[in-house]
């Protein structure tokens, strides 16, 4: 198969299609990775090729100016680039650029809970308001210059979700089919259309389709679909699917005669329809009044007062400011003054429990009752098995062994545990010199381990109960173990004896090692974290013990201060550090800067609420936001910046927590006077 376009010859005798449908097939472009071929099939059904030729060629000659992300490299449509034809000339098909389809999703497991969580979607609102806000974009640029979809639906639309430079970003399928205004203003109309997304205008009375009206009608098409599109990527649901009241008899089911009927039905309105309620688990409630105003002219208002896919994106991308994050969940988003889905799971409580089992079927009275089983006769004990001499004895279940075993284990740690506790201020160094103790108690572990596993092998390889002698095995180990008890004991009382009970001249036994050192005590050490919290250089609770965190934090204000590190350990470097703390004065926090309006150009994805940014306007933001961990984003390296307040005495110098990767120090970041960052 050989063919060309206005640039190039193309063979593609030996590429394997990417795809194909009932219209054409889609072949990649040889030496060019990033385009591919359409090929339009020439069968029973007609020529597709010679039914497309002249739309195409409109298309390649008028295409609007969002083909591509802004990126440039994202691809959201499939938009004819050059036609194709055979070596005759004759229209053939068309070269178009190709979809990353490993990083983009199918829009139906997008807007649907269950296969996000089986496909790993992100179950983000923000990523949908994104979407949404991008696909107003896409239909604007359409517009612009006269095209319209007409058969806009979930179907036709990939979302991608990888990179995260382009996550949001939408891809808009089967551009060939959409409705085309070419030179003079001729109309190349759309041959499909799905009735769930059709206007109410352009269904006939039995739910069918009026392609004709459609066409006619791109424009008011496209914003009804749009508005059902976004409804759903907000509300998880169809705006026209309410539930009726008991007086409502006649309420279609099917979507098609609820379009027909649509201000009828429509229940999510800012006035109450008194037919039809919403479901429970709408958010529209908490929607911001400029987004439900656009809702309810789009299904409550009257035909041709349908908003423009402008005043959708321009809503929308006011409502994507970092601002709207919710402070208690990162998958929320407050589309209003309150986060509706935080308000939601308050009012709807847990999730409900599963439904009971159905209920069984009594049987009939005139049934005879079932035959009885015969009784099978009791499986006698093998006879006991051991080593000459052994005569047997009464056998030992192993869920009893097991739980003697485990007994035994916790009699152990509690005398152990009760010498340590004993001995602790004299002898803790002279557990470690007599290792008789541990032995013991090492011993027996491994003993009674081993005995366990080798009794279950044993038996599991037969195939047969526990034999006696195997479950005497267990015994003995556990009598072993019970054995070593008195060794422990023995033990902690010889070294309590020589260091605890006084000679017969009631005079101590002077001890042979040095005595020991004070230390500093639990409330010193909470007086010097609640100093630390108060100078803003410590974030953890004040619980009297030392730390990394309280370790770091008194580094951090010792090389402030230009002092070597106290020992925490000692009472008289503790007060020492403790009334120089007390001196400092509480940091005042800086004014927080003024935020840039959105801009008004398409926007790209939306960050997450902690915006991606570089090291040097990290530190610049961390000014005004003390105590806010900032992420950033430099050279290949991310990771987040917080500052901890300023330095006493060094102007234009805060104590910074800086975290990259497993990295993670407390810096001194200086600010020059042309603005530029040092760190000490």
């Amino acid at each position: 198969m050989k063919f060309r376009t206005s640039t190039r010859q193309i063979d593609l005798s030996q590429q394997k299609p990417l795809g194909e449908g009932g219209a054409g097939i889609v072949y990649p472009l040889p030496g060019k990775p990033d385009l591919c071929v359409k090929i339009y099939r020439r069968d029973t059904n007609g020529d597709h090729a010679r039914d497309h030729a002249d739309k195409v060629k409109a298309m390649v000659a008028r295409p609007p100016d969002k083909v591509m992300a802004p990126d440039g490299k994202t691809v959201q449509m499939a938009w004819p680039k050059e036609v194709v034809t055979d070596a005759s000339g004759t229209f053939r098909g068309f070269v178009m650029p190709v979809i990353d389809m490993k990083a983009a999703r199918a829009m139906p497991r997008v807007l649907n809970p269950k296969l996000r969580r089986q496909h790993n979607i992100p179950d983000s609102l923000l990523f949908r308001l994104t979407a949404a806000t991008n696909l107003a974009i896409l239909m604007e640029s359409l517009h612009s210059v006269g095209h319209n979809i007409i058969d806009l639906k979930p179907q036709n639309i990939l979302a991608y979700l990888t990179p995260k430079s382009r996550t949001g970003f939408l891809a808009l399928l089967d551009c060939d089919g959409f409705s085309i205004e070419g030179a003079g203003g001729k109309r190349y109309p759309a041959a499909l259309a799905t009735p769930e997304f059709a206007h109410p205008q352009g269904l006939r009375a039995d739910g069918g389709i009026d392609l004709d009206w459609m066409n006619a009608h791109g424009r008011e098409q496209d914003l009804w679909s749009l508005g059902i599109l976004i409804f759903l990527f907000l509300n998880e649901m169809h705006p026209l699917q309410g539930v009726p009241e008991d007086g409502f008899r006649d309420f279609p089911t099917e979507l098609p005669l609820l379009a027909r009927r649509y201000k009828e039905v429509y229940a999510y309105g800012v006035k109450p329809n008194p037919r039809v309620r919403p479901r429970a688990n709408s958010l529209h409630e908490w929607f911001d009044p400029r987004l439900r105003n656009l809702f309810d002219r789009t299904f409550s208002g009257d035909y041709g007062a349908l908003p423009s896919a402008r005043e959708w994106s321009d809503v929308l991308k006011e409502l994507m400011s970092t601002k709207r994050a919710c402070r208690h969940n990162r998958d929320h988003w407050r589309l209003g003054d309150e986060c509706g889905q935080c308000a939601l799971e308050k009012r709807l409580g847990p999730p409900p429990s599963p439904p009971p089992a159905p209920a069984q079927v009594a049987m009939p009275v005139n049934l005879p009752p079932p035959p009885r089983q015969p009784r099978q006769p009791k499986r006698q004990a093998p006879p006991p098995v051991g080593f000459p001499g052994f005569t047997g004895v009464k056998p030992l279940s192993l869920s009893w062994a097991w739980t003697l075993g485990l007994f035994f284990c916790a009699l152990m740690g509690v005398g152990a545990g009760a010498a340590i506790f004993l001995l602790r201020d004299g002898l803790l160094a002279g557990w470690t010199a007599q290792p008789a103790m541990i032995t013991a108690i090492i011993l027996w572990g491994l003993a009674f381990l081993l005995a366990r596993v080798a009794v279950r092998r044993r038996a599991r390889r037969r195939g047969r109960p526990l034999l006696p002698a195997n479950r005497l095995w267990a015994l003995l180990t556990m009598v072993a173990g019970l054995a070593l008890l008195p060794v422990t004991a023995i033990h902690s009382h010889d070294q309590f004896a020589r260091n605890f009970t006084p000679s017969v001249a009631d005079t101590p036994i002077p001890s042979t090692k040095p005595a020991a050192e004070p230390r500093a005590t639990m409330a010193q050490i909470r007086a010097v974290q609640t100093e630390l919290s108060r100078l803003q250089l410590y974030t953890g609770g004040a619980d009297g013990r030392v730390g990394p965190k309280t370790r770091d934090a008194v580094a951090s204000f010792a090389r402030g201060q230009g002092i070597a590190m106290p020992d925490l350990q000692k009472p008289d470097d503790v007060d020492a550090l403790i009334t120089r703390l007390k001196r400092q004065p509480t940091p005042v926090p800086a004014p927080l800067p003024t935020t840039p309006p959105p801009a008004a150009a398409p926007v790209e994805p939306a960050p997450a609420p902690a915006a991606t940014i570089g090291l040097e306007a990290a530190l610049n933001r961390s000014i005004g936001l003390p105590m806010q961990a900032l992420a950033w984003e430099q050279d290949g390296h991310s990771g987040f910046i917080t500052n901890l307040g300023p330095i006493t005495g060094r102007d234009g110098c805060y104590m910074t927590e800086l975290v990259s990767g497993d990295i993670n120090r407390t810096r001194i970041a200086c600010r020059s006077g042309n603005g530029e960052w040092r760190f000490d």
